[in-house]
């Protein structure tokens, strides 16, 4: 039981799903089976995983994990491992300046597939809504997995693709012909390109493309595509005609 709730709790983690989440997980296992031992791997499968070594989560969100872990640890009293104080410690030095600073967020597709995207937490970072992932983007992602058969060896093209979370799994477990990645924004747009570059997303059927609402004549001149994909396009209800 211990291992398969490493496992889930490092997933999760690697996912930085909100920490409350991890509650029942740490709940199932015994008091007596939380010892220094499985503390100290805990530790190796969470913050020094080496996928969070090389793509570190957000500090604020790692400070949090470690502050719910001792909490909890604490509550069934048990002996707390001094490289948890040491680490939590570390991560204290910075919680007035880091809180804004974007993070890695790793998302397990298959027991072989990764995804690892650059996030920020707050909704809107510089007039732009899309430098972070939103729910509806996984709900399209998990859609693409279930159908790949209608993906495989086509032309997709992506409306409003964000950081990029439903484009990279596709490209990555659905084999599409060409993958066309577009989006309005600039930060945006540079956002995507460092993640399909640590994703090893590559040009050869994958390109990024600014496209605008209401600018979209060029485009359709140079961009054939066989689907279109898109989730959670707009909230603003005039530029509903132009989508």
């Amino acid at each position: 039981m211990t291992e398969k709730t490493l496992r889930s709790i490092s997933t999760l983690f690697l996912a930085c799903v909100p920490v409350a989440e991890l509650r029942k997980l740490l709940d199932a296992v015994p008091s007596e089976l939380l010892t220094q031992e499985f503390q100290e791997t805990l530790i190796g499968r969470t913050i020094l995983h080496p996928t969070a070594v090389a793509y570190p989560p957000r500090p604020a969100y790692i400070r949090n994990f470690l502050k719910f872990l001792i909490n909890k640890l604490e509550e069934k009293n048990v002996e707390i491992s001094d490289s948890l104080y040491v680490h939590f410690a570390e991560k204290l030095g910075g919680v007035n300046s880091d809180e804004d600073i974007p993070g890695f967020v790793t998302y397990t597709i298959d027991a072989r597939t990764t995804v690892t995207l650059k996030e920020y937490t707050a909704f809107v970072i510089g007039g732009t809504t899309g430098l972070t992932t939103w729910q509806a983007s996984k709900f399209l992602s998990e859609w693409c997995l279930e159908n790949r058969h209608l993906l495989r060896g086509k032309r997709i093209l992506e409306l409003g693709c964000g950081v990029g979370l439903t484009g990279i799994v596709v490209c990555k477990t659905c084999r599409p012909l060409s993958y066309t990645f577009t989006d309005g924004h600039d930060a945006v747009l540079h956002s995507l390109e460092e993640n399909l570059k640590w994703n090893g997303v590559t040009e050869c059927h994958a390109r990024v493309e600014t496209l605008r609402w209401g600018e979209h004549e060029s485009f359709e001149e140079r961009c054939t595509a066989d689907v279109i994909l898109g989730a959670d396009l707009v909230y603003d209800p005039e530029v509903v005609p132009a989508l």
